[in-house]
């Protein structure tokens, strides 16, 4: 695991899985049509997998130059409707997401579809819990999180019909839970003062791609000024609104004044990953189901990871 964790030492374990696959095949009619169900599923998700995996770390980085390297990824287990794989860190976030896309536009995916006269709520769909960590945790714990990740996921399926959606946590520190729930809120949930959620996970895939994007516009912010939005957003709603519309006002010039609105409408567009109905005013901060949360802390851990290009 140490060759493949890289220098940086860090793995991701990607565990994705089909939603509402077994509704699907209570469809079938006939044997015939049940084994064709689950053999094109089958090689929908082999296919997906292996197009994320170019997609994601490029085809140079997936040939075998030497008999002692390493491929940059390990497939634990595939078949079915589901995929567990482990690769290095920084390809995680996209190799996950570029899954999920390559799963939704499959050939056989979209003729299922359309063999079964599924609605656009209905179509099929991929969920995935993904774990970063430190190549020394036990890969035993990361498949129980990614596990339990994965039903974060599915839930936010269930109420997003016919997206697919991706929970993900990035272990900074080791933590002796196994329970996604609990370690996201142990990580993420502040109580003093007023309850609300330094994230915004799980996403929906284009909720996801979003946030890549979004991630990608905070990058020429200096390092130290994303160190303090972040650490700003254990303050609470109110202080860390000010001090990012305060450090982006006194860090980007008049002559930087494209970039400064850029970064503006970033913070605004990051509210709309939480809801749709924002309070402009808040920007990134964003009341959901009565709770305060914000998808800025998850764009900056995207750009510490690399996640973001």
């Amino acid at each position: 695991m140490d060759d493949l964790a890289g220098k940086d030492g860090r793995l991701a374990f990607i565990y994705a899985d089909g939603n509402n696959m077994g509704d699907l095949l209570q469809r079938a009619k006939t044997p015939a049509q049940y084994r064709h169900i689950s053999e094109a599923l089958e090689t929908a998700v082999e296919e997906a997998l292996f197009e994320a995996l170019v997609g994601s770390i490029g085809k140079e980085n997936l040939v075998k130059p030497k008999e002692d390297s390493y491929l940059p990824f390990e497939i634990i287990a595939i078949g079915g409707d589901d995929v567990t794989v482990i690769v290095p860190a920084r390809y995680g976030w996209q190799l996950t997401l570029n899954l999920l896309q390559q799963f939704e536009e499959h050939p056989k995916i979209q003729q299922l579809n359309e063999e079964v006269g599924l609605s656009e709520k209905e179509k099929l769909t991929m969920s995935a819990g993904l774990v970063i960590a430190d190549v020394k945790y036990p890969v035993r714990f990361m498949q129980s999180l990614a596990e339990n990740l994965l039903k974060e996921a599915k839930r936010l399926a269930r109420k997003k019909q016919g997206e697919s959606t991706i929970c993900h946590l990035w272990l900074l520190t080791p933590i002796a839970s196994e329970d996604a729930k609990v370690v996201l809120e142990t990580l993420y949930l502040r109580e003093d003062k007023e309850r609300r959620h330094l994230t915004a996970r799980p996403f929906t895939l284009r909720q996801a791609r979003k946030l890549t994007e979004l991630a990608q516009n905070l990058k020429d912010l200096p390092h130290h000024q994303r160190r303090m939005l972040a650490e700003s957003l254990e303050k609470g709603v109110r202080i860390s609104l000010n001090t990012a519309l305060y450090q982006v006002q006194r860090q980007l010039s008049e002559e930087q004044r494209e970039q400064r609105e850029k970064v503006i409408r970033t913070f605004v567009e990051l509210g709309r990953l939480v809801t749709e109905e924002i309070q402009d005013k808040f920007f990134f901060w964003q009341k959901r189901d009565g709770e305060w949360r914000t998808a800025l802390l998850d764009a900056l851990e995207l750009l510490e990871l690399g996640g973001e290009g």
